[in-house]
């Protein structure tokens, strides 16, 4: 039921706000214990198919893990904080695809706009 809700909820905003999805994160994995012990507190899976339900690809996960959000909060970013962990990977991961995505998507945009000149409405 809950991943139901959350599909219907991503999917009407992104159509109702003519939104570009680059792809989904599946934030909330799980918690960790020392990084060898997943416990899927939200189910698995879930994001994975919400993308394949979208068209949209899935860019990775991200754990629920404190130092994260200290990190955030102090301003200290887990990848520089803790740049050898595997919370830092994962964001490092997510960053890779997500670059890679807007790449596709400009050169696309790119090519479909070839010759024309953009109009810019000015106001």
């Amino acid at each position: 039921m809950y991943v139901a809700a959350v599909r219907s909820v991503a999917t009407y905003v992104a159509v109702s706000l003519y939104t570009f999805v680059t792809g989904l994160i599946g934030m909330l994995l799980a918690t960790l214990f020392g990084w060898t012990d997943l416990l899927y507190i939200f189910g698995h899976g879930g994001g994975e198919g919400l993308a394949t339900d979208m068209g949209v690809p899935f860019l990775g996960r991200l754990p629920i893990y404190q130092p994260i959000r200290e990190g955030g909060d102090s301003g200290v970013p887990i990848v520089i904080g803790e740049p050898g962990s595997a919370a830092a990977r994962s964001f490092l991961t997510v960053a890779e695809r997500t670059a890679a995505q807007v790449s596709i998507a400009a050169h696309k945009t790119a090519e479909a706009n070839k010759g024309k000149i953009p109009l810019i409405p000015v106001r």
